[in-house]
């Protein structure tokens, strides 16, 4: 118990240091995007990359939707 305990302590500690930095980390896709000296390559990465995380964010949100509404069935279904 102690050790998962610190496990998830430690993941969140991890997850509140990469929030600190998503800020700059999507400016830095922004400015390879926005580039036209850039690499090609770099820019299809880059907008690879947005897209793909928008497209996760979509999904997230979808899915969390639905849980919450199967949520909301059950506890109606325990209540009646």
């Amino acid at each position: 118990m102690f050790l998962e305990t610190l496990d998830r302590y430690a993941v969140g500690q991890a997850v509140a240091r990469l929030s600190q930095v998503c800020g700059e980390a999507v400016e830095t896709l922004r400015e390879i995007l926005k580039n036209p000296e850039a690499p090609a390559s770099s820019r299809v990465s880059a907008a690879k990359t947005v897209l793909d995380t928008a497209l996760k964010s979509v999904e997230l949100e979808e899915i969390n939707r639905r849980i919450e509404a199967l949520e909301q069935a059950v506890i109606g279904k325990e209540v009646m």
